[in-house]
């Protein structure tokens, strides 16, 4: 599996730096309630756009997934609850034993 990441990961930056070297030409971008306009490549705009793509999916995803992070950790607080009970029975039985067999 991490042969597959670093292979699609390689594949992906040779992509990227192919389609910087080709899309190097100057393209104007203005906004609209802004006066000024920057000359900037169109290599830099697209890659911005991607990259601001993954950051607001991985906010998304994070956020999606906040629920059961927090179910996780109420889990093992039960679970350690569960195991400290457990113990204290364990250490109960043991000291019954010791107390019957002498």
């Amino acid at each position: 599996m991490r042969l597959l990441t670093w292979l699609v990961g390689v594949v992906v930056a040779v992509v990227t730096v192919l389609f910087a070297i080709s899309n190097r030409m100057p393209i104007s971008i203005t906004v609209w309630p802004f006066p000024f306009a920057i000359d900037v490549g169109l290599y830099i705009i697209v890659i911005a756009a991607v990259f601001s793509g993954f950051l607001v999916g991985a906010l998304l995803t994070w956020v999606a997934a906040g629920k059961h992070r927090r179910r996780v950790r109420k889990q093992r607080v039960e679970i350690r609850a569960l195991e400290g009970e457990l113990a204290d029975v364990r250490a109960r039985l043991v000291s019954q034993d010791t107390s019957e067999a002498a």
